[in-house]
């Protein structure tokens, strides 16, 4: 099982959206992979998540700090 991680910083833009759909095509079965997201508001958050559901993830845990950064931890199902 591989792990993965992918960090934005600032908040999200349009062409992060693509960069997270391009990084999904390296993740295979089982593999752990991890969005940090230091400022985003939960509409962008949702559309993610969507994007991570759509693509046969399953969500481990979805969790902001006190700083307001947003983890999201995800692994591939199929």
């Amino acid at each position: 099982m591989a792990e993965y991680h992918l960090d934005i910083n600032g908040g999200v833009k349009l062409g992060d959206y693509s960069s997270i759909h391009d990084y999904m095509e390296f993740i295979n079965k089982n593999d752990k992979f991890t969005i940090m997201i230091e400022k985003s508001d939960k509409r962008n958050i949702d559309i993610i998540c969507r994007m991570l559901i759509d693509n046969k993830f399953n969500i481990n845990n979805l969790d902001i700090d006190c700083n307001g950064k947003y983890y999201i931890e995800a692994y591939r199902d199929k």
